[in-house]
């Protein structure tokens, strides 16, 4: 079974069971030899003084044990290599959909480094693709499809090497003679051989293009605000390494938006993507800098998913990957007892990015005076648009850490978290609504207002929560699951106030017909625990997925994302067909299908449905 990841704008990294299903048959031998450090979380220290200790490797690359081998003999380290042939707990990762081999090369050599070597491959179909790895680690794995992410390659799997890869099983015992400091593993001193030998590599930089679009885009209602709307992107960014411990990196982009019609605009915005100094060491991993800590396993609406900042500029008209912007973040990485640890901690809370105030797509609708979410009133249409707004964006994000193991059929993570809601939710000023309770005049209660009318407010929540995946009967399940102490709701009496919730989520992940049709179901909900007379929804039932299916050899992809509310009508449809026989671009076609009753999404944006045609790179 192969677990396909689809990544979250270059920056949602998945935890993937590894399965045995491969539907490729690979044109040469995914084994190619890699370099690893001995000491990356697979090996402990050990003391030196009886001179007869020793440690142990499993199923690590032949040209690995050769380096690490002659390292050590020089050392003062006799080591024995016994030959095995294995794939147990090796992972490789594998970029499909390339329309030529020349195409498939180029991406190669673009991948291809002394720890993780990349080839392309073909299959029976004459479609092509890149491997890169294996990998033996999955902190290693993790980060070289961080790395993949962040090109924008999005046709990505993961999972074991299809036939056992060279390895070595590695004893070595320290000679009684040698010096116990020339055999230290972590964080070496800055005279040990290792270090010594990290630092004559050449220094690496890198500046570019990443990704692209360009869409444009025209409503089919003649109530719409407006008759287009039309989005392009542009992001770069810079990275250097000046050795394998160190990695800088800068990012922005370009955002431009137009509308035509009775909301007429044209805007333009920039601001910064990851950026950040990372510090690797065999042992850990710490960034410091703007980045996107993802997490959970659910294509739409996962639980667990609350430290990342949201991107709400087009609402959901692109998949959940790339509805994430960067936010400050410092965030430590390492391996305890075989598990990753993930801890993050948000020194300035970054707020959900909205769109522009006259956007079709904003949540506040001054025109019609509406929020969205919330059902439509007289006196609220008024003060929604004769009122303010204001943000309440003070102080930290909150922090949170997230315990994963990945492998041997079952992959799990646990997370505690006390973080902020990064969507707003617009509570009405307290003296706006005394006034509007006393007298019933929305003139009143704008008059009685205390500055703004209404305050996004993004309440301070713990959340528990964990999520599964593994692999039955030819499908892989994933389910996940978050309690929340704090979910912001509005009272009958129009009173902000914050209850406990449960949210969770099921998904099912198929290839019908063992080929490239792939099919993915997801139902997901939120209970609202003692919520009392409020005006929210106490329950929520969604049921969703995404079919997709390639033709003519990988040159053409068609697609269908879609969205069903179970306890309340609220439909969204997103029908695509796309050329990808251009090398890591796409020229598509698409509608964006909405319909739903009073207070919820679809019933909001009902009159933007959407005709598009565009263009995306990833370079």
């Amino acid at each position: 079974m192969n677990m396909q990841s689809r990544p979250r704008g270059g920056r949602r990294p998945r935890s993937l069971v590894m399965g045995s299903r491969c539907p490729h048959r690979y044109a040469r031998t995914v084994g190619t030899a890699m370099v690893l450090a001995l000491a990356a979380g697979l090996v402990a220290p050990v003391a030196a003084a009886d001179g007869d200790d020793d440690f142990t490797v499993w199923c690590l690359p032949e040209a690995e044990a050769r380096e690490e081998a002659a390292r050590l003999e020089a050392e003062g380290m006799t080591v024995t290599r016994i030959p095995v042939r294995c794939r147990a707990g090796l992972s490789e990762i594998r970029i499909l959909g390339f329309a030529s081999q020349a195409a498939a090369e180029r991406v190669a050599r673009q991948f291809h480094t002394d720890d993780a070597p990349a080839t392309y491959f073909s299959d029976s179909d004459d479609a092509y693709g890149v491997v890169i790895g294996p990998f033996g680690s999955e902190s290693r794995l993790q980060r070289h499809l961080r790395r993949i992410q962040r090109t924008g390659h999005r046709n990505l799997e993961i999972g074991p090497p299809p036939r056992p890869v060279p390895a070595f099983h590695l004893r070595a015992t320290i000679d009684a003679d040698a010096q116990p400091e020339a055999f230290v593993f972590g964080t070496p001193a800055d005279d040990t051989p290792r270090t010594r030998a990290r630092q004559d590599e050449e220094p690496r930089a890198r500046f570019g293009l990443d990704r692209g679009r360009m869409e444009g885009g025209a409503t089919t209602s003649s109530d719409a605000a407006s008759s287009t709307s039309s989005h392009a992107m542009v992001a770069v960014s810079g990275r250097y390494d000046p050795n394998p411990f160190w990695e800088f990196r800068a990012g922005a982009r370009l955002d431009g938006v137009g509308q035509t019609g009775d909301a007429n605009l044209g805007s333009a915005r920039v601001d910064y993507e990851d950026t950040f100094v990372r510090y690797s060491s065999p042992i850990a991993q710490l960034t410091i800098g703007a980045q996107t800590p993802a997490w959970g396993k659910m294509d739409e609406l996962p639980p667990t998913d609350r430290l990342a900042t949201r991107d709400l500029t087009r609402f959901n008209l692109d998949p959940l990957e790339d509805r994430y912007r960067a936010s400050p973040a410092v965030r430590f990485e390492t391996t305890l007892a075989n598990h990753r640890v993930d801890a993050v901690f948000l020194p300035v809370f970054r707020p959900a990015t909205l769109p522009h105030d006259r956007s079709i797509w904003h949540p506040i609708d001054q025109r019609e005076g509406r929020l969205l979410g919330r059902r439509e009133d007289a006196a609220l249409g008024v003060l929604v648009r004769e009122g303010s707004f204001d943000d309440d964006v003070s102080g930290d994000g909150g922090g949170g850490i997230r315990l994963s193991r990945a492998g041997r059929g079952l992959d799990y993570a646990v997370t505690i978290q006390r973080t902020r809601h990064s969507t707003p939710y617009y509570a009405l000023d307290e003296d706006a609504r005394q006034a509007l309770l006393e007298t019933g005049d929305p003139a009143a209660a704008l008059a009685a207002a205390d500055e703004d009318t209404f305050r996004a407010r993004h309440p301070r929540t713990f959340v528990v929560g964990g999520d599964l995946a593994f692999a039955a009967g030819g499908i892989t399940w994933r389910a996940e699951a978050a309690w929340l102490s704090d979910v912001p709701v509005t009272t009958n009496d129009l009173a902000f106030d914050t209850v406990e919730a449960i949210d969770w989520a099921a998904s099912m992940e198929g290839f019908p017909g063992d080929r490239d049709l792939r099919v993915t179901l997801q139902v997901s909900a939120q209970h609202l625990l003692d919520a009392g007379d409020i005006e929210d929804d106490a329950g929520t039932y969604y049921v969703g997925g995404e079919i997709e299916n390639s033709l003519d050899r990988g040159r053409w992809r068609v697609r269908l994302r879609f969205s069903n509310r179970l306890d309340r009508r609220d439909v969204y449809a997103n029908p695509e067909i796309a050329y990808t026989g251009i090398p890591a671009q796409e020229l598509y076609l698409g509608a964006h299908y909405y319909e739903g009753t009073d207070g919820t999404a679809g019933g909001y944006f009902r009159d933007n449905r959407l005709l598009v045609a565009g263009w995306r790179g990833q370079f």
